[in-house]
């Protein structure tokens, strides 16, 4: 198989998997008061699915990129983009001053260590 489709492959998988385990996590925060088997279930199950590809693409991403470190900010910037996003998708609660102001060194954290 081609690098690039490979590449892409892992790229679309790491941020399916961050996405879909952020998924259940901001879930079960939301329904902590009527939380129910069945909905454990669901998310035991999104969790496993999004374990799985999290592994296929760290063990197809280094074997492609050959960098770990590249895998790793993959990774933190799809949970940079995803955690936000469905934290005021479940609680509409924008960010205090202080997770403001961590949000923003986090993803300047993330912008030097892919270009340096």
């Amino acid at each position: 198989m081609n690098t690039f489709w490979i590449k892409f492959c892992t790229i679309v998988a790491m941020v399916l998997g961050e996405g879909f385990f952020i998924y259940a996590e901001m879930l079960g925060a939301h329904q902590v008061g009527s939380l129910s088997w069945e909905t454990v279930v669901k998310m035991f199950i999104l969790v496993i699915l999004s374990g799985g590809l999290l592994i296929f693409a760290y063990m197809w991403g280094f074997r492609s990129f050959e960098n770990i470190w590249i895998i790793v900010v993959i990774s933190l910037a799809s949970i940079l983009v995803i955690e936000p996003t469905l934290a005021w998708a479940f609680f509409h609660q924008l960010p205090t001053t202080g997770a403001l102001i961590g949000f923003i060194l986090g993803v300047l954290g993330a912008i030097i260590s892919v270009l340096f």
